[in-house]
């Protein structure tokens, strides 16, 4: 026969299951925050690049004229 179930232990199941969810949340905010933080740099460096390309047109075009 089975041992009833206390109240402990099943409060014991009921925060491991909380803290559980606890970790699967702070891991998709986590993996959200690199997301963001990935597409941040990759804008930026985008952002870097155009900038470069239109200093050297304008650099060309100077030059040219000149």
């Amino acid at each position: 026969m089975a041992a009833p179930v206390t109240e402990p232990l099943v409060d014991a199941k009921d925060e491991a299951r909380q803290a559980e969810v606890r970790t699967d949340i702070a891991s998709a905010l986590l993996k959200i925050h690199e997301d963001r933080m990935f597409f941040v740099k990759w804008m930026v460096g985008v952002g870097i690049g155009i900038v470069t390309l239109l200093l050297a047109a304008a650099g060309l075009v100077i030059a040219v004229l000149t």
